[in-house]
């Protein structure tokens, strides 16, 4: 039941931001995995060039399944979830599909009064900002309202607490 608090439009605001956190580290991940072939691919091909591909797989499936993840979370259609990982081995087509996912999710964290700074919110900086709501018009406090209107300016809020 308490899960259900962080629980906005489908999604559930506090994986969104743990994943939208994660996302400078993916990209650095990735794009190793893309110079890892002509950094380490001479020396692995006179050992074993399985190695090199072998490798250079497993580094890309991760950074896909990751985007993947951060789709579902988003609630993309299901359908283009599963094509997803045909058109993601594509270079640096993955890392338009994160940035796109990652500006949905950002928004949809705005949206609800969190804001999400370089390397993200911490759990508890999230958990705070969705216990103690704020009007999105002029910021104030909102916490035991239960009129679903912003007795400072007047302005329709949607937050409601589920318990």
């Amino acid at each position: 039941m308490a899960d259900n608090l962080f629980v906005r439009d489908g999604v559930d605001l506090r994986k969104l931001a743990r994943a939208i956190r994660s996302v400078p580290w993916l990209v650095m991940f990735g794009m190793m995995s893309l110079c890892f072939p002509a950094v380490i691919g001479p020396i692995a091909i006179k050992i074993n060039p399985l190695i090199d591909l072998c490798v250079f797989a497993i580094m890309r499936m991760i950074v896909i399944v990751w985007i993947m993840r951060l789709m579902f979370l988003l609630r993309t259609n299901l359908l283009i979830i599963l094509l997803a990982p045909a058109v993601l081995w594509i270079p640096f087509v993955d890392f338009l599909v994160l940035f796109v996912e990652t500006m949905r999710g950002l928004r949809l964290l705005e949206s609800h009064g969190v804001g999400i700074r370089q390397f993200g919110l911490a759990d508890n900086a999230v958990v705070d900002v969705l216990m103690h709501p704020t009007c999105q018009n002029c910021g104030y406090d909102l916490t035991g309202n239960t009129i679903g209107v912003c007795p400072e300016c007047g302005t329709n809020c949607t937050w409601r607490r589920t318990e």
